[in-house]
Order: C-alpha cells, then sequence, then structure tokens
C-alpha cells in the first residue's frame, strides 16, 4: 500500500464546491481555483468537456494540454489526494460551452 493511498472516497462528505461555466473565452487558458482548505485531503472533479488538471503549492500553478493529469468528459467524478492548502488549475481546449466542478471532500 502506498504512503499517498487515502481511502476514503465512498465515506467522504462533500464540503466547499468550486463550479465554473466553461466558454469560449476560458478556452485554452488556465482557470486557477480557490486555494484548498485546511481539511482537504481529497478533491472530486468532474467536467463536460475533456480537461486538463494541475495542482499545486502556490497560486502560480496553471494547467496546460498535455501536462497534468487528463479529466475525461462527463465521466461520474474522478478522485484524486491532495495536500490542504494546495491549488488547482485546469484547462479545457474544447471548442464547445460546459462545467468544471471541483469538490473538497472532509
Amino acid at each position: 500500500m502506498s504512503s499517498n493511498f487515502w481511502p476514503k472516497q465512498r465515506a467522504s462528505r462533500p464540503n466547499i464546491t468550486q463550479n465554473t461555466a466553461i466558454s469560449t473565452a476560458l478556452t485554452n487558458t488556465s482557470n486557477l481555483l480557490s486555494k484548498f482548505g485546511g481539511e482537504t485531503y481529497q478533491i472530486r472533479v468532474w467536467s463536460t468537456l475533456a480537461s486538463w488538471l494541475s495542482v499545486g503549492d502556490s497560486s502560480g500553478v496553471t494547467a496546460s494540454a498535455g501536462s497534468g493529469v487528463p479529466i475525461s468528459a462527463n465521466v461520474t467524478g474522478e478522485y484524486f489526494a491532495v495536500t490542504p492548502g494546495q491549488w488547482a488549475a485546469f484547462l479545457s481546449s474544447s471548442t464547445s460551452t460546459g462545467f468544471f466542478s471541483l469538490v473538497e471532500m472532509a
């Protein structure tokens, strides 16, 4: 078992939700989300469009196509282990409109 394994997925409680509408103005632009809370060790990510997700330790984190974690469109939700106080950014290169959602799990 890896030390990064966080087996909370099925019992986690949704805490803070960050929903972002993706329009053509946000296409090909890295979008910074708010800093994670002090008790956030796991996030759930969902998007209606194919996207890229990056998580980092400062507000300078950026997402770019081909780097970070690819997020598939319309997947029920993908879970990732994070550290309290980190930041996330996402990017979608789609020309369609849609939504990106990140939920901090507690």
